[in-house]
Formats: C-alpha cells, sequence, structure tokens
C-alpha cells in the first residue's frame, strides 16, 4: 500500500454532491442583501448591548443587582437597535413612532424571558455573568430578524419584506 487515497466511486460522489446542493439550495435565500445587512448590524448590535452590560457591570455592579444593570443596559441596546435596524437593515423612514412602539414591545418580551434566564443560567446553573448574558443574547437574536422582518417593519402592500432594498 502506497497510502494513496482512494477514489471515490462515482455514485458516492453524486450522492455526496446531491446533499451539498440541497444544504446550498437551502441557505441561498437566507442570504438576501436584507439578512447579510441583518447579520452585520446584529454583531455591531450585540457588542453595544454586551459591552454596555459588561461596563455597568464592571463599574455599577457592587452597588447594582445585575437584574438592575440589566434592565439599564438594555433599554439603550434597544434605541440603538432600533436605530440601526430602521436605518441601515429595512431602510424605513415612515411611521416612526409605530415602528417604535413595536419594535419596544418585542424587546419587552425578549427582557422578560431574560430577566427569568439569566438569574437561572447564573444564580442556578452557576455560569459568570458575563457568560450566561452572552449566550441569552445570542439565542435571542437568532430569532428577531423574523419577527422584525414579519412585524416590526412590515409595510402594508409589500408581498415579501425581504425584498424591501
Amino acid at each position: 500500500m502506497t497510502g494513496a487515497p482512494l477514489a471515490m466511486e462515482p455514485a458516492q460522489d453524486r450522492t455526496a454532491a446531491g446533499a451539498r446542493g440541497r444544504v446550498v439550495d437551502r441557505v441561498r435565500p437566507l442570504l438576501t442583501p436584507q439578512f447579510v445587512r441583518f447579520v452585520l448590524v446584529g454583531g455591531v448590535n450585540t457588542l453595544f448591548g454586551f459591552g454596555l452590560f459588561a461596563l455597568l457591570q464592571a463599574t455599577l455592579g457592587q452597588v447594582w443587582h445585575y437584574l438592575l444593570v440589566t434592565v439599564v443596559s438594555h433599554v439603550f441596546a434597544v434605541l440603538e437597535a432600533f436605530l440601526m435596524q430602521r436605518y441601515v437593515v429595512f431602510k424605513v423612514r415612515d411611521r416612526f413612532l409605530g415602528d417604535l412602539w413595536r419594535f419596544s414591545g418585542v424587546y419587552v418580551v425578549v427582557l422578560v424571558a431574560n430577566l427569568v434566564v439569566l438569574p437561572l443560567l447564573h444564580d442556578v446553573v452557576g455560569l459568570s455573568l458575563l457568560v450566561a448574558q452572552g449566550l441569552f443574547m445570542a439565542l435571542s437574536a437568532v430569532c428577531t430578524f423574523t419577527v422584525h422582518r414579519l412585524f416590526t417593519f412590515r409595510r402594508p402592500g409589500a408581498r415579501d419584506v425581504s425584498a424591501v432594498e
């Protein structure tokens, strides 16, 4: 034996290529310019929100309970995220207050979940505050694109809001 790799049988090669093709066909619709902008802006929003939480926890965490730090950082992070998603991701200009109310409503649900999950991860499971908050933020970010696309920034008469550029 020379140690040379064995050639893949033609049937196996077609099966592997077919599986790759199916994965690409499923992922391709997600890669709309709007979704790519959402991921990039979401990264900035997450860094801002997490950074603010970490900063407040480091500076005021000895005085404020970590759940108060969570609420305060959440308010500022939501306002920043609203402006970025509104103008960069979904590129809408009308209905500012209506969009802000819908956006805030979505994040009130996220905040309530955060106030329940964070103590569970930190106090019960024993994760550090920053790790627990980071995990929660990553998981909640996965859900918000669809909610904002279909609810917060949806415009009447738009056939497919993902096509909004």
